[in-house]
């Protein structure tokens, strides 16, 4: 994997390290250079993290990747962005990620790539084990690639430099990267598919999203109004606390009862959005739940429900029906009861027609 490329590497060295001390293993705790994320996509540009383990001060650093294919994966390196220790200008404030494609300056192959920085003088890559740079690639192929280091001591392709300038062999591991076609949508999962409450009381569940390619994911509410008009706005708005995972908080009123339908959206950093949404019933008091249980058959979607309570407080319950959505029946019924003589009364029919799935209604 590693063959007579680094050669035409030595140009850069000589660049990051412009000292003749060889470099020599880590006399201390062995620092560490990573290569973390993923996964890439084709056509896209996305970060993967390289970071610098390190416990002691560091002057200079001189790293050069081999970019290969495990399969068909492979991607090119378009930029990077500097982050955490190294997004301070004043520390190692010559810095350069080259990808050179044979433009005759350095002489290296479109599948390698050179990460360096350097000062001597002044202040140098503080002790930390943070991700220092983020390396931006655009996917060409799907797959997996691998990054390996082009570290052929003792030619000290591959190294960290004291601000005393001499250099030291950092451990590192190849890393394989997964290359996709596209990146899916976020999953978003709530705590609850259905909310009843009081009226005056708090709405409130838990919400989050998970990339499945490990992107992070912000949440957001696009909406909370009335299930069946989207018009009706709550008396106080709600609000998410805090990222992700998230609380959705809402504080109800006497105003509010009914039924509502919140609305949660999540986008992660690859532009992917899903949203997910949970109805929340607001009632006056224990008695006034609608609930229905959706069946499904062959060719036909039947919503049904049956709820009784007193709900017009005169002592003696009410029924309440919601059945098969049929033309020769109603879709939503009440019944009330009046003694023993008349039994339950048909008050009051809501028929719009054949009606398939499941409805929703409350008083």
């Amino acid at each position: 994997m590693k063959s007579g490329f680094a050669i035409g590497l030595i140009g850069l060295l000589i660049i990051f390290n412009p000292t003749t001390t060889w470099a020599v293993p880590d006399p201390g705790v062995p620092d560490t250079v990573k290569i973390e994320g993923g996964p890439l996509v084709v056509g896209q540009s996305r970060p993967i993290t390289l970071t610098i383990v390190n416990d002691e001060l560091l002057g200079c650093f001189s790293l050069g990747f081999l970019l290969d294919q495990i399969d068909t994966g492979f991607a090119t390196f378009d930029s990077a962005v500097y982050v955490n220790r190294m997004a301070d200008p004043s520390v190692l404030d010559y810095r350069l990620a080259k990808y050179s494609l044979h433009d005759g300056s350095i002489g290296i192959s479109p599948d390698t790539l050179m990460i360096g920085a350097i000062k001597f003088a002044g202040n140098a890559l503080p002790i930390g084990n943070d991700a220092i740079i983020e390396l931006y690639f655009t996917g060409l192929n799907a797959g997996t690639m691998s990054i390996d280091s082009t570290f052929f001591p003792p030619a000290g392709m591959f190294t960290l430099a004291l601000p005393s300038s001499q250099s030291i062999y950092p451990q590192f591991a190849t890393q394989a990267i997964q290359v996709v076609e596209d990146s899916p949508a976020p999953v978003l999962t709530i705590e609850t598919e259905s909310l009843r409450i009081l009226a005056g009381d708090l709405a409130s569940f838990q919400v989050e999203a998970q990339s499945p390619c490990g992107y992070p994911a912000n949440l957001e509410i696009l909406s909370l109004t009335g299930y069946d008009d989207e018009s009706l706005l709550p008396v106080n708005p709600p609000a998410l606390i805090g990222q992700n995972p998230a609380e959705f908080s809402w504080q109800t009123t006497v105003n509010d009862i009914g039924i509502w339908l919140a609305t949660i959206q999540a986008c992660d950093s690859a532009g992917k959005c899903a949203t997910i949404s949970t109805d929340i019933q607001v009632i006056g008091n224990p008695r006034s739940l609608i609930s229905f249980d959706l069946l499904e058959t062959p060719d036909v979607s039947h919503s049904s429900g049956l709820v009784h309570g007193d709900f017009d407080n005169d002592g003696i319950s009410e029924l309440f029906t919601c059945g098969i959505g049929m033309l020769i029946y109603p879709v939503m019924a009440l019944y009330d009861y009046f003694n023993g003589s008349w039994g339950m009364v048909y008050q009051y029919a809501y028929d719009g027609g054949i009606g398939f799935g499941p409805h929703t209604g409350y008083f």
